[in-house]
């Protein structure tokens, strides 16, 4: 019972957290997104609380619910690398929704047990939905380096070995748990390594990702590999205890804090001005920016190019550098075309 106590509140951590990384990095601040995450966390709560386990189905519905969200966003772009790259954080929240419905339910999905099933729906939120949706945001990003892009179907990959290798193939499942105990500090290290320094704290979630998931890893191949590690600690297996808590408490939640307020303080300077972004080698448009100065009076609206550096840091990569004839950026969100 201690361990399914301490499998839920992790589980608890990440249903809180996901979808916040979610509709900040993926959806813009959606209003009916965020509603409708707080009206099902509710629903898990009364359904928790009353043994009602059928409620538990809210989750999944959500998480389909927040992919079609992001597939009518991002209609124009859903097929290019980038877009279907995008997909990918929301494909494990659906999976991970899945394994948490039948542990609820006891469903033995697989032969997986409540336990094991719990341990499937974690892993699908911390190191699927969370991580791969920290990295496809980074992929977004214009100059990134492609490791983020390529992170994010080869952590596919490797869970689904993971997954289909602990009650089938143990060397399935030991390709996976060696996959990702290399592609997820490799990628935690690159970001801590190249992002920019000048916000000290995120710099300092930065360190503290690394260092954790570096134990984190190590103790997932330990476990795999090493006979004689301990198997359990104060009656609750040592990979809940330790691993479990780095990876929801301190590896994936600091990865996470400290993109945003990386990209929070990058875009910070025009958090709260109207800026007009045009191309700057379209004549028509910079008729259009002559003929908006001409009538701002007051100068409410600022101007800059698509191809410039306050684009570059504010713009993800579908609109900065793009033949999109003016985006408008207001209070920290942007708009084109009819909008």
């Amino acid at each position: 019972m201690k361990e399914l106590t301490f499998l839920n509140l992790f589980l608890g951590v990440a249903f809180v957290l996901a979808p916040l990384m979610t509709n900040r990095f993926f959806l813009g601040g959606s209003r009916v997104y965020s509603d409708a995450h707080k009206l099902s966390l509710f629903v898990l709560i009364i359904g928790a609380a009353t043994n009602l386990n059928f409620l538990a189905a809210v989750w999944p519905l959500f998480c389909i619910f927040g992919f079609l969200l992001y597939m009518r966003n991002e209609l124009i772009s859903i097929f290019s690398v980038n877009g279907l790259v995008g997909c990918i954080p929301f494909v494990f929240s659906i999976i991970s929704s899945v394994w948490f419905v039948a542990g609820v339910n006891d469903l033995h999905l697989l032969g997986y047990d409540r336990a094991w099933s719990f341990y499937a729906a974690l892993h699908g939120s911390f190191l699927g939905w969370i991580f791969v949706g920290c990295l496809a945001f980074l992929a977004k990003r214009p100059g990134a380096h492609k490791m983020y892009q390529w992170g994010c179907p080869l952590c596919f990959v490797f869970f689904l070995l993971v997954a289909f290798g602990i009650d089938g193939v143990p060397l399935i499942k030991r390709i996976g748990v060696i996959g990702l105990s290399v592609i997820v500090p490799l990628a935690i290290g690159m970001y801590a390594f190249t992002s920019k320094k000048e916000n000290k704290t995120s710099a300092l979630f930065a360190s503290l990702s690394l260092v954790s998931i570096i134990v984190s890893m190590a103790l997932a191949v330990l476990n795999e590999f090493w006979i004689f590690h301990p198997l359990a600690l104060v009656g609750v297996p040592i990979m809940v205890l330790a691993h479990g808590f780095l990876n929801a408490i301190f590896a994936i939640p600091c990865f996470y804090l400290a993109i945003r307020l990386e990209h929070a303080s990058s875009s910070n300077q025009i958090l709260h001005d109207r800026v007009v972004f045009f191309d700057g080698f379209c004549v028509l448009c910079s008729g259009t920016v002559r003929l908006l100065i001409k009538i701002d009076k007051k100068r409410f609206l600022k101007y800059s190019s698509l191809q410039g550096n306050l684009a570059k840091v504010t713009l993800d990569s579908r609109h900065f550098g793009s033949n999109e004839s003016v985006v408008f950026w207001e209070e920290g969100v942007f708009y084109e075309r009819s909008e």
